[in-house]
């Protein structure tokens, strides 16, 4: 068996290959795991905190520093804790499941949360990669697969900022596989589970949803309207969570990305290209762009769009498995919400978009995996492969720059 093919083993590899990948930054930094949450002091009041937080000063932070704030003191509804403010405090702590269970990793204490945060995302990644891996060999699919799984680098980005897409891409891809399986009561508590995670995954649950629904309407005595009434009420407790969040706090907890974060279709995508490619704001430093960023954008962006292309063609899947089609349906939707974020939000830059992009491209693998071949699409599909490599390439040499110790 190879080992893309097993479950363990290549978890292992998995956590053995980020754990490498993040040591130089965490040994340039004397191994102080809070260099991780990139407080900024427009948020976090150094004076204030219990335990020692590394922090910018003239700086905004990163959303790590939220996630830093729910793990030392999950449910509380002051404002200010320990000198941490949340920026949107409903839309942050709807997002509970990452900081909780980080809060029990640290068991409380201010001293192990920021280390609780890595440890945790670790614990995800191992979930990630198993779960690709079960698929693969359950489902027999094409063998780059897990590693085109694993190797996403927004995982890098998400380990290295503190935030949450690789607990809700593990959930997310636990849930597809239960759902794959017909295993329905798991697929509910998966789901469940991501939904209080990161609420972007909403899309992707649609899709079984709908398809659910349209296949217990066409036959009604056919079974599936049990189906759809689970894959229904596994939304129920995010949005009781949602309600009483929003109670909590006084405010509504914008569902998906928020309203600020969501224009006209591909118009983000397009200003942020303009934005980036004409030397721009980068996004995360706040300067103006290098000619080297500038391109790297440009390739990178222009590499996901083709990789989106790449799967809408190859969405004529044959029906082997009946959740083919409610998946398909649920990456469409997400590919929507893609084309909606505006470059003020999710499509900033890099550091933002390859987090946003996480659920689209695990998907859209999936479902490039589970497609038959199709002879007449091999000069394209060769094409949108090579534009795909070459994305993940100059992302991974852009990151490992940014993380090796200047």
């Amino acid at each position: 068996m190879s080992i893309g093919r097993n479950p363990v083993a290549f978890a292992a590899l998995a956590v053995a290959f980020y754990v490498a990948l993040i040591f130089p930054m965490a040994a340039s930094r004397d191994f102080d795991t809070s260099a991780f949450v990139l407080a900024g002091d427009v948020y976090v009041d150094h004076a204030k905190l219990e335990a020692p937080l590394k922090t910018v000063t003239h700086s905004f932070g990163y959303d790590g520093q939220f996630f830093y704030r729910l793990a030392r003191r999950p449910f509380s509804v002051e404002p200010q804790v320990e000198g941490v403010t949340l920026d949107a405090p409903a839309k942050r702590m709807q997002r509970i499941l990452y900081p909780l269970m980080s809060w029990f990793v640290s068991l409380g204490r201010a001293d192990w949360a920021p280390a609780s945060l890595v440890v945790v995302n670790l614990a995800a990644m191992a979930v990630v990669a198993a779960s690709a891996a079960w698929l693969t060999r359950r489902r027999e699919l094409a063998w780059w697969f897990p590693f085109a799984i694993a190797g996403w680098p927004g995982f890098l980005i998400a380990l290295t900022h503190d935030t949450a897409e690789i607990v809700s891409a593990g959930f997310c891809l636990v849930a597809i596989a239960f759902y794959m399986s017909d295993r329905l009561p798991a697929y509910f508590a998966a789901v469940v589970a991501a939904t209080l995670t990161r609420e972007t995954v909403i899309p992707i649950f649609l899709g079984p949803l709908i398809y659910e629904s349209w296949a217990a309407a066409k036959a009604p005595s056919s079974g599936r309207l049990g189906r759809a009434a689970i894959c229904a009420l596994a939304f129920a407790p995010f949005a009781a969570w949602h309600e009483i969040v929003g109670a909590l706090w006084g405010q509504v907890a914008q569902p998906l990305t928020g309203n600020a974060d969501l224009g006209w279709p591909l118009v983000g995508v397009a200003d942020m290209l303009i934005g980036q490619i004409n030397g721009g704001w980068d996004g995360e430093a706040g300067t103006t762009a290098t000619l080297s960023h500038r391109v790297f954008v440009a390739v990178t962006a222009l590499g996901l769009i083709g990789f989106c292309i790449g799967v809408a063609l190859r969405l004529r899947l044959p029906g082997v498995n009946r959740s083919v089609p409610g998946l398909a349906i649920g990456w469409c939707l997400d590919l929507v919400l893609m084309s909606l974020l505006t470059a003020a939000g999710p499509w900033v830059g890099p550091q933002a978009y390859f987090r946003a992009f996480t659920e689209c491209w695990i998907v859209g693998c999936l479902l490039l995996a589970l497609a038959p071949a199709q002879p007449a699409m091999g000069g394209r599909w060769r094409l949108f492969a090579t534009l795909a490599a070459a994305d993940v390439v100059l992302l991974v040499w852009k990151l490992c720059l940014a993380v090796l110790p200047t």
